[in-house]
């Protein structure tokens, strides 16, 4: 990081190191993904080391809605979507997440990571993978069951299909 040296009975080498420092703000806080600020590289994104993202969902807040297959295709991009697919090709079960964490194969507790991971998901796109079977009532342990829905299974089924 560059060192800033200001003679302060200086009042001209005061007023530029302002200058050099309010350039160095604006530099910093303006967002280098949608083409303000520095270049790509350059600003404290990238020193954290985190990842860059510009998703076509982020942009305006006016833009008419993505249709559910598109939402779906972009889901099919990540990790989770093996695990979306295992459910919606178990059918019309309710299942309460340790049940789940069974049938799938999965280390205990990971449903439970994985409905996590959903929730994120379904926040951005405004959709509902998997919602409460209230007609299923309680697993053993007190535990909701839980149900994909049928036109996101029947839609995830379909991309997987188109996909193959």
């Amino acid at each position: 990081m560059p060192l800033l040296t200001v003679r302060l009975d200086d009042p001209a080498d005061c007023q530029r190191g302002l200058q050099l420092l309010q350039q160095l703000v604006e530099m910093t806080s303006e967002d280098p993904i949608r083409g303000k600020g520095p270049e790509k590289g350059c600003g404290p994104r990238h020193r954290r080391g985190g990842r860059h993202r510009h998703r076509e969902d982020d942009d305006a807040p006016n833009s008419p809605p993505m249709p559910l297959r598109k939402k779906l295709m972009a889901i099919r991009q990540r990790g989770v979507w093996r695990h979306l697919l295992a459910i919606a090709q178990a059918g019309d079960t309710a299942k309460s997440l340790p049940e789940w964490d069974a049938m799938l194969d999965l280390p205990r507790n990971k449903m439970r990571s994985l409905k996590a991971i959903f929730a994120k998901l379904e926040n951005r796109w405004d959709l509902q993978l998997m919602q409460v079977a209230d007609e299923a009532g309680l697993d053993e342990t007190g535990n909701p069951r839980y149900l994909m829905p049928p036109r996101i299974r029947q839609q995830i089924l379909q991309v997987e299909s188109l996909s193959q």
